[in-house]
């Protein structure tokens, strides 16, 4: 068995996971955004329809709540739930690529009543699992993946802010 250690310090490896989180996310996002503006048309009937946009709609605090939520309790609970402990209890049973796949799959199951009448959501959800157990892999912490998500969804709440105002 390959034990993978380590090999910088540990306030340089935080560091450089946070940067790598914040690059990871918005690499992330750009290959999303290429997606779905260049070959998958939006139904905009079907997206202004979903859950979070009609959140967005709601005026007031609940917003505010919302922006908290999306960009710091969400990225932090899911993280340690599915890049965490489920990770780990199955790497340790049946291996890494089981434990990649089981708990990427369970991620995106998550977002089925947001996701389900807007498929290509699925496969932005998919790739920021992916990634997720990527930087879990290579930097042995769930920093850069909480960071990459929390990019991820506040940029995600940003532009959806700015089409809801167009």
């Amino acid at each position: 068995m390959l034990i993978l250690l380590p090999t910088a310090s540990v306030a340089y490896g935080v560091a450089y996971g946070v940067a790598y989180g914040v690059g990871c996310g918005l690499l992330l996002l750009a290959a999303v955004f290429f997606l779905v503006t260049n070959l998958i048309p939006i139904d905009e009937s079907v997206l202004k329809k979903q859950p979070f946009f009609e959140l967005l709609r709601t005026p007031g605090s609940s917003q505010i709540v919302m922006l908290i939520l999306m960009v710091t309790v969400i990225p932090l609970v899911e993280e340690f739930l599915f890049r965490g402990a489920m990770f780990s209890a199955l790497a340790r049973g049946k291996g890494i690529a089981v434990a990649t796949i089981v708990t990427t799959l369970l991620f995106m199951a998550v977002y089925i009543p947001e996701k389900i009448h807007y498929w290509p959501g699925f496969i932005a959800v998919g790739l920021l699992g992916l990634v997720s157990v990527a930087l879990r892999l290579r930097f042995f912490s769930l920093v850069p993946s909480v960071i990459t998500h929390a990019v991820y969804n506040a940029i995600l709440l940003g532009t959806s802010f700015l089409y809801q105002s167009v």
